[in-house]
């Protein structure tokens, strides 16, 4: 079962220890906890350098054997930046629908999301060729070729959501011909 904590920004990696702890404490042997983070390319002292830095700030992914009653037993309420676990209008707390595809997708990279390879016209959609968000669509907002920095409005379960993508290379159509 997968599920989502809320935390104070900047307290994640704390956070992901204690409950990692905790879940530990209770027999919990397949628990995993992700604080995904995304590669940044980032400009220090002229040169580009790759930076990992929050993909979601403030929130914990994990995936615990067992149920709904175990994961409300793992509700650390406001400890140490811990805030409290997502959950639904209906009270349940295991991730489904959209949000699950996401916890799964950060499952497959193990938490850590690389730069993505995209294919796109201006003004049209963009489809993700390589890298960790492979096989998306999106439409693009704006492009700063140089800074290699892609804005792209992607649909996530029902609702836009614009993204800021570092990619590797920016081109030109669907069909393969770079521009």
């Amino acid at each position: 079962m997968y599920g989502c904590l809320f935390c104070l920004s900047g307290k994640e990696p704390g956070v992901k220890k204690k409950l990692e702890n905790r879940l530990r404490e209770a027999g919990s042997v397949g628990a995993i906890v992700w604080f995904p983070k995304k590669d940044v390319r980032v400009r220090r002292n002229g040169r580009a350098e790759l930076e990992k830095r929050p993909l979601f700030p403030g929130y914990l992914f994990f995936y615990i054997d067992g149920g709904e009653d175990e994961l409300r037993q793992l509700n650390p309420g406001r400890a140490d930046g811990a805030i409290r676990l997502l959950s639904y209008a209906d009270g349940t707390h295991a991730l489904r629908g959209g949000d699950l595809k996401v916890a799964r997708w950060i499952e497959d990279f193990h938490g850590e999301i690389g730069i993505s390879t995209v294919v796109f016209n201006p003004g049209e959609r963009v489809r993700i060729v390589d890298g960790p968000m492979m096989g998306m669509e999106g439409l693009v907002k704006k492009v700063d070729r140089h800074r290699k920095k892609v804005w792209v409005d992607f649909d996530f379960d029902g609702m836009l959501n614009n993204v800021v993508l570092d990619v590797e290379v920016v081109h030109g159509d669907t069909k393969g011909e770079n521009k």
